[in-house]
């Protein structure tokens, strides 16, 4: 019976433990030629997003971001979360591809809207920490991923911060579009709900994120 043979009959359960245990020891070669086999013999996603890691770090073969690239695409197209984040990263970095932070958010996003892993949330809220004003999303969508975070985490007092500050920007963007608000009646009734909430804002961060909350709803 042949190598291809064998791993034919085994299961995706087991080929993942066999892959695993070739990792644990370092033999990345082995563990690139199960990993392609098991692609070619289930056609399991997983199989793909790791074939494209095996090239993307180089791991049993020499290093080839296109290659990676591929079929971190190939897995994406199969709404593989995990693949978004590996692509993601190399958006991120420029690693084999344009950098382009619009991209590695996006890509960030999808794979936690498929699989919302704790780590992904946290990637988000860095990234909009980091280039927040550089970015291609709105005041709404910023606000809803730090609530997000802070919903999740404990008290942060530096994404706190980031909080108050889009929602004050979004009120006084609020109120600027007022004058072009038509009807007297309709300008007065908004003119009066946004100068309370805009009271409402402190000016320091508040004490826990239950107070956020407030400012936000």
């Amino acid at each position: 019976m042949t190598s291809k043979q064998k791993i034919e009959e085994l299961s995706k359960k087991d080929l993942n433990l066999i892959i695993e245990k070739f990792d644990e020891k370092k033999d990345y070669l082995t563990s690139f030629v199960y990993t392609y086999y098991a692609f070619k013999t289930t056609n399991h996603t997983s199989f793909i997003t790791n074939i494209g890691y095996h090239y993307d770090m180089g791991l049993g073969v020499k290093v080839d971001k296109k290659k990676a690239i591929y079929y971190y695409k190939l897995a994406i197209d199969r709404k593989s979360p995990q693949a978004m984040i590996n692509l993601a990263s190399c958006y991120g970095t420029g690693d084999g591809v344009n950098k382009d932070i619009n991209k590695q958010l996006e890509l960030l996003i999808k794979s936690y809207e498929i699989n919302a892993k704790k780590l992904t949330l946290n990637e988000i809220s860095l990234l909009l920490s980091k280039h927040g004003n550089n970015l291609a999303i709105d005041i709404d969508e910023k606000i809803k991923w730090y609530k997000l975070y802070l919903d999740s985490e404990d008290y942060n007092t530096k994404y706190c911060n980031k909080l108050v500050k889009l929602y004050e920007q979004k009120i006084k963007n609020l109120k600027t579009q007022l004058y072009y608000t038509p009807g007297e009646k309709g300008y007065n009734e908004a003119k009066k709900d946004f100068e309370t909430k805009l009271e409402s804002i402190p000016t320091n961060p508040p004490d826990s994120t239950e107070a956020v909350d407030k400012l936000i709803t």
